[in-house]
């Protein structure tokens, strides 16, 4: 009996001949099957599945490297090449040279850590951090004992308080070694005296 193509209206007496037609490329309908993915479609249909493959590997628009579809996505949103936009000067550059960029930004803000006022570029950061009343800063009388730490406009009235039992305990400190190196002089001295003295009768 005539056997017909379920797919194109070819009838064929011939059975042997019909399956070499639907396995030939002549039958845009048989189904085939992905050499890349699991999936199985038209012959019609491959070329929008090469379009949509998962599994295929694709060009990234950034550093030009071959990942699979799938991972593209991902791929763009970690790619060491991939734009990103300054948020101070506006302008576009490689992820890679961030560092860079904000190195080199004119318009680069920093914001100071204590009172948050954003400032451009280190000098004037640093110029800030002398002033700014919100900066934590050491006693002046650190080297004598005090450990305060304090806000500046705080450490102002801080350094206004007396500091005399501090003052006190370096002064009798000093004490105690200029007596300590003045026992040892003293006996210095009237050696350095009585030798002298015996030269000066002979």
């Amino acid at each position: 009996d005539p056997v017909t193509c379920s797919f194109l209206p070819l009838t064929c007496c011939n059975g042997t001949t019909f399956w070499k037609h639907t396995l030939s490329c002549s039958c845009t309908e048989r189904r085939i099957y992905c050499e890349l993915c699991p999936s199985s479609f038209h012959w019609s249909t491959k070329e929008e599945h090469d379009q949509e493959c998962p599994e295929k590997p694709v060009v990234c628009d950034d550093c030009k490297g071959e990942v699979l579809r799938k991972e593209k996505s991902k791929h763009a949103s970690e790619c060491p090449m991939r734009v990103v936009c300054c948020e101070n000067c506006e302008g576009f550059y490689a992820y890679s040279l961030e560092k860079e960029h904000r190195e080199q930004c004119e318009k680069k803000k920093l914001a100071c850590e204590y009172c948050e006022l954003e400032l451009k570029g280190d000098d004037e950061k640093n110029a800030h951090l002398e002033i700014c009343e919100e900066a934590l800063i050491e006693c002046a009388f650190k080297d004598i004992g005090c450990n305060k730490k304090a806000p500046r406009r705080e450490m102002q009235e801080h350094e206004k308080d007396p500091h005399n039992a501090l003052l006190n305990q370096v002064i009798l400190g000093l004490q105690e070694r200029i007596e300590h190196l003045e026992r040892p002089l003293t006996a210095l001295v009237k050696k350095l005296r009585a030798a002298h003295a015996v030269g000066t009768s002979q």
